[in-house]
């Protein structure tokens, strides 16, 4: 009776034993490595939430807007929370492309069935190192 009981308390255990944690990192590279000048209009769709560019026109500004690897010359550290089970933030620390001087990358991420997907996206220009963040933050929070 007891090996039963122990049996079935694992097989409960095993069935609300919480999802494996997600990477916005990870979704992140996933994006920069598979974005490109040539296609990222194309699949822009699968990494930013419906009707993202809506307001916008498919322009070379544009492109280097979305094409987020772009902006930056270095990455350094970075940082991701999860704040509810929908909706997470992801900061980037690196050095920008333009000057060479320190910049982080902050985007919110929302879920949509399985998929992260981007929903905002705040660039912040910093003076010197001093200034970066060095925790998870989302852009209403910069």
């Amino acid at each position: 009776m007891r090996l039963y009981l122990l049996c079935v308390v694992f097989i409960l255990a095993g069935c609300v034993s919480p999802s494996p944690k997600v990477s916005l990192y990870k979704v992140y590279q996933e994006y920069a490595q598979q974005a490109t000048r040539e296609n990222v209009f194309d699949i822009y769709t699968q990494y930013f939430r419906a009707g993202f560019l809506d307001d916008f026109q498919k322009d070379e500004f544009t492109k280097g807007a979305i094409l987020l690897g772009e902006s930056m010359a270095k990455e350094g550290e970075y940082f991701e929370k999860i704040i509810d089970q929908n909706t997470g933030c992801l900061l980037i620390d690196g050095l920008s492309k333009q000057q060479l001087k320190p910049m982080e990358l902050i985007l919110r991420y929302e879920r949509s069935d399985a998929n992260w997907l981007i929903q905002e996206i705040t660039f912040n220009h910093l003076e010197n190192d001093s200034e970066y963040n060095k925790k998870a933050l989302c852009p209403d929070e910069v």
